[in-house]
């Protein structure tokens, strides 16, 4: 599923036309967003050396898991840098000449960053073919070039063509950017990119791209993409996912309004659950378990400490009859489908 230049960037607008090399007009763009992806491929390439190398011989579920993951991070950087190459480049050079030299620079760069990220990705199909230790010493060689070619690029990009980008293309236009690169992502896994750059963002930043998704891909988001996205990175980064049990007892005729809270928080979807469950026990007594599972501790941290959680739960204690019984720790077993 592709998402529409209105769906996916911070900056919110309609296409404009850009003017010529003669408009004399000086924008102050919001163009820092440009470091959201940027981080997203600086964390994802960063750490893939260490998900190859503790694949154990003969796992094949997470030889899997970890070709599909860095398959579409791979293919999220060839649609970003196409995005730039269309949005981006064409604007600075006819609006700024006495640049030229450096766009031109950052430009070569692309094919410079091309050229890894194709090894990259036949390293990848050869290891997913054939995980033995050759391929995995030559996999983790490729991404590492990958990661060191990128990163200078990036960091140049940041330093040259965030100001430069910021007076010379109007909100509009670089609202086209993300839009871009999302049409032209060839990947499978949609959930996973819109995952890795929320996890980059402010929660106001992922408030504002949650509220501008089509509501099929925020259906789809809610619906499994979330939990699929957690589940996917768990297995690969390699953390424990962990979560808590509670036992309680709730005031008579309150199921309702238990059921409603529940409900409301499944909506707002704290960062880091994968699932939750609600158990009415066969003993009666107006007596209930909760399960919630998070990818990992700190996740469920965060939540724990998040002010919004805090407020949801004085909400519900409004409906126990007593304190509940807490136990957290570690999954250490199980599956989440």
């Amino acid at each position: 599923m592709a998402l529409s230049a209105s769906a996916w960037p911070l900056h919110i607008s309609a296409h404009r036309e850009h003017p010529t090399v003669t408009d004399t007009a000086t924008y102050t763009t919001d163009t820092t967003d440009l470091l959201i992806p940027h981080g997203t491929f600086r964390t994802a390439f960063g750490t893939a050396p260490d998900a190859i190398a503790r694949v154990r011989a003969g796992d094949a579920e997470q030889v899997a898991a970890v070709s599909t993951y860095l398959d579409n991070v791979l293919r999220f950087l060839d649609a970003h840098h196409e995005g730039e190459d269309a949005v981006v480049w064409p604007r600075l050079e006819e609006r700024c000449p006495s640049q030229r030299d450096v766009i031109a620079r950052l430009q070569g760069q692309h094919a410079e960053v091309h050229a890894v990220r194709t090894a990259a990705g036949t390293a990848l199909q050869e290891w997913s073919d054939e995980p033995d230790a050759a391929n995995t010493t030559s996999l983790i060689a490729a991404v590492q070039a990958l990661d060191s070619t990128l990163r200078a690029h990036l960091a140049e990009e940041e330093r040259e063509i965030i100001p430069l980008a910021s007076r010379h293309l109007s909100p509009e236009e670089w609202g086209q950017l993300p839009g871009h690169a999302m049409q032209h992502f060839s990947g499978d896994k949609l959930w996973l990119v819109l995952g890795l750059v929320m996890e980059q963002m402010s929660d106001a930043q992922r408030a504002t791209i949650l509220q501008h998704l089509p509501p099929p891909v925020l259906d789809m988001w809610n619906t499994s993409g979330s939990a699929s996205f957690d589940e996917l990175v768990r297995r690969v980064r390699g953390t424990a996912m962990y979560g808590t049990v509670a036992r309680y007892r709730i005031k008579p005729g309150c199921e309702a309004k238990l059921l409603e809270l529940s409900r409301e928080l499944e909506q707002q979807r704290p960062a880091g659950l994968v699932t939750g469950f609600i158990y009415r026990l066969e003993s009666g007594g107006d007596e209930y378990v909760t399960a919630a599972v998070y990818t990992d501790r700190e996740s469920y941290r965060r939540n724990a400490e998040d002010p919004a959680q805090q407020a949801w739960f004085a909400r519900m204690s409004e409906l126990l009859a007593g304190e509940p019984q807490w136990n957290d720790g570690e999954i250490i077993a199980g599956q989440v489908r």
